[in-house]
């Protein structure tokens, strides 16, 4: 395996001369895999198994076994999904189809079949997400009624039952979202809304209230929250700042910079490091969570266009999607 020392790259390639407690970690690129043409979302199964990735325009599912570290046939999906995501018991990964017929589309995990579709009432389906306890799906929709008066963007939450798949009420939001993200408190699942431009509104999905909004203050793109649902994470677009937010207080922090091109990002269960993909820089950010402070970066000969980590801490899975590959980053110390 090729192997390169994050801070001796930086200093004879950028001749930083800062040091970092972390300066003896080494990255290991484990391969790079070839998948689907235009590989888009990558999610990876609880288990730390398997990854899918959204491929060929989001057309196809392709599945790769992280323990043997190959790459299964690609799965057709048929119709353009826009977003997968995989329920918390990893038994089935749901297709967001907004092209055609807009609905939801579940596929077991274990035989590939689908199963019957929940068709959803949405102008601009964003995203969705479902509860911690997988009784329902919630769907981010957009809706704008002039493109050139902002004043007239606004957005929905609308909560779907996976069983029965109907409908509940539509939760209006005075804003227009981008990402969302949900964290459970005391077994109550609060959803954590984006605005592009920097505000994040608290939905009670219990109560199905609204609460009071606060505001990171900058262009936004995608907000995530740790897995012991204690802080937020908002990166934004045009600063390439990771701004943390402690829920419980909802105290914003200084936004910690990262590369040029910031275009996703994916947070450790650990809860202690996240990575950022920035893209025009070719580069890979680790970020010190514990100490808010960027690390020195991974870098890459390629585009990262997304990131995700297994659930053990692992392995780093790095989407490129100009060149329809995916690298597997080993981020255990040496």
């Amino acid at each position: 395996m090729f192997k390169f020392n994050a801070i001796m790259i930086c200093f004879l390639i950028l001749t930083v001369g800062a040091t970092y407690a972390e300066d003896s970690i080494e990255y290991s690129i484990i391969t790079t895999l070839s998948v689907g043409k235009n590989p888009r979302t990558l999610l990876i199964t609880p288990n730390g198994a398997m990854a899918y990735v959204l491929t060929d325009d989001g057309e196809s599912l392709t599945p790769i076994d992280l323990r043997k570290q190959v790459v299964k046939p690609s799965i057709r999906l048929g119709k353009q999904v826009e977003a997968i995501r995989i329920s918390h018991s990893g038994k089935v990964i749901y297709n967001l189809l907004a092209s055609f017929s807009i609905g939801i589309t579940p596929m077991d995990l274990a035989s590939y079949k689908k199963l019957s579709t929940i068709f959803i009432d949405q102008d601009y389906p964003r995203g969705f997400a479902d509860s911690p306890d997988g009784k329902e799906i919630y769907v981010l929709d957009q809706n704008i009624n002039d493109p050139h008066e902002e004043s007239t963007w606004y957005g929905y939450l609308t909560p779907y039952d996976v069983v029965t798949h109907e409908r509940g009420p539509k939760i209006t939001l005075d804003s227009y979202p981008v990402s969302m993200a949900i964290a459970s408190f005391d077994c109550r699942p609060f959803a954590y809304v984006l605005h592009i431009h920097g505000k994040v509104i608290p939905v009670d999905l219990k109560a199905r209230k609204v609460h009071s909004p606060f505001n990171v203050g900058d262009y936004t793109k995608e907000i995530e929250i740790t897995s012991d649902n204690t802080w937020a994470y908002v990166l934004t677009d045009e600063s390439n700042n990771l701004i943390p937010i402690k829920l419980s207080t909802r105290k914003i922090f200084p936004g910690i910079s990262v590369g040029e091109g910031a275009k996703h990002f994916a947070i450790a269960f650990d809860g202690k490091r996240a990575f950022v993909a920035n893209f025009d820089a070719k580069t890979i950010t680790p970020v010190d969570l514990i100490n808010r402070k960027a690390l020195p970066p991974i870098y890459l000969d390629k585009k990262p266009s997304w990131l995700a980590i297994t659930p053990d801490d692992k392995i780093l899975c790095v989407v490129h999607s100009e060149t329809n590959e995916v690298t597997l980053i080993d981020l255990m110390p040496n």
